[in-house]
């Protein structure tokens, strides 16, 4: 339902919302997805790294 509406957004949406609200949106929408692969690859990366010293401390 979000990447419709943002699909909506990008195509020009004066006729459903107003042209400031709908930058507003779009630019949200972006920065979330810029914070979830943030955070998605810092969790990774940490567990990774823990992981392979938890494995090394048994060896």
């Amino acid at each position: 339902m979000q990447l419709y509406k943002l699909s909506v957004c990008l195509n020009g949406c004066q006729l459903v919302f107003k042209k400031r609200e709908c930058l507003f949106f779009t630019e949200f929408f972006l920065l979330l997805l810029f914070f979830f692969f943030f955070f998605f690859f810092f969790f990774f990366f940490f567990f990774f790294f823990f992981f392979n010293r938890w494995i090394g401390s048994f060896q």
